[in-house]
C-alpha cells in the first residue's frame, strides 16, 4: 500500500505522485505541491501521476468508475435489473437515432 514518503498519509485510492527517478518515492498532492525534498529526492525530478482507480473510466471517457458505481447502486437496486437494462437499451437506441451512430 503506497504511503506519502514525506507525511506518511495513505495514498490508496487517491491521486498521488511517484518520483520517476527515486525508488519507491510517493507523494500526496499536498506534499508534491509544496515541493518537498526528502533523502535523495529533489523536487525537479521527473514524476508519474497515479490517478485513483475510481477516477478512471471503463465504458466511456465521460464517466468515472465511481460515477458508474453510483449509478448502478441507485438504479439497479432501486428498480429491477431487467427494468434497468431496458432503460439502458432505450437510451442507447434514442442516442443512435439522434446522432446516426453509436
Amino acid at each position: 500500500m503506497p504511503v506519502c514518503t514525506y507525511c506518511e498519509n495513505c495514498l490508496l485510492h487517491k491521486l498521488h505522485i511517484e518520483c520517476a527517478e527515486c525508488l519507491q518515492t510517493f507523494f500526496c498532492v499536498d506534499c508534491f505541491s509544496a515541493g518537498v525534498c526528502i533523502d535523495a529526492h529533489q523536487n525537479g525530478h521527473a514524476y508519474i501521476v497515479h490517478r485513483s482507480c475510481y477516477e478512471t473510466s471503463v465504458f466511456t471517457k465521460d464517466w468515472t468508475i465511481l460515477e458508474e458505481l453510483k449509478l448502478l447502486d441507485g438504479d439497479i437496486f432501486k428498480y429491477s435489473y431487467n427494468k434497468f437494462i431496458h432503460g439502458v437499451v432505450q437510451a442507447l437506441k434514442s442516442l443512435e437515432l439522434e446522432t446516426g451512430n453509436l
